[in-house]
């Protein structure tokens, strides 16, 4: 007659299988740093898309539908952001659409960040298109495509968050906005 049950061994394997499994997930549920990259990964997602949408919406060559970023500086005194120039997109408001070193704080402010947010949150912000890096502003055609102060992105435009450039945006020249 066979004995039912679990060997000592059986039971030990188990548990340390679990143990594992578990350390693993609270591990990467207690990493709040983690979550605060992917917001904003996915509200720069968001403010890129609304934009490329305004862009392809209203086609008046004088306007810019453009996202300008505020790079940090080495001494500390620019603190990173990103918004748009101004809420006015009227015709006679047309040279401020276009304005890289402008971000009116006020326009969509759920969407954009705040002066002093990703420097809060131990964020930084990097702009690269392939072999450029820095551009200010990140603009859209009529066609969806983007448009910005270095390639024009004929590579892949990034915006990162991090040093290591492990949670950005990338925009291809085509104009496909998506986490990368």
């Amino acid at each position: 007659m066979a004995q039912r049950g679990f060997s000592l061994i059986e039971l030990i394997t188990v548990m340390m299988i679990v143990s594992i499994i578990g350390l693993t997930a609270f591990a990467r549920l207690n990493d709040t740093q983690g979550f605060a990259y992917a917001a904003q990964q996915e509200r720069l997602i968001s403010t890129l898309r609304l934009i490329q949408n305004k862009a392809m919406q209203d086609t008046r060559p004088a306007i810019c539908y453009q996202i300008n970023f505020r790079l940090p500086d080495v001494s500390g005194s620019v603190l990173p952001a990103y918004g748009f120039a101004t809420r006015n997109y009227a015709l006679s408001n047309a040279a401020q659409t276009c304005d890289e070193n402008a971000i009116d704080f006020t326009v969509y402010p759920e969407l954009i960040t705040q002066p002093n947010e990703l420097d809060s949150a131990d964020m930084t912000l990097i702009t690269a298109d392939g072999a450029a890096l820095g551009y200010r502003s990140l603009g859209f055609d009529s066609l969806g495509r983007p448009q910005n102060t270095a390639n024009n992105c004929t590579n892949t435009c990034k915006i990162s968050f991090d040093i290591a450039s492990v949670y950005g945006v990338c925009i291809n020249r085509e104009g496909m906005i998506y986490a990368c």
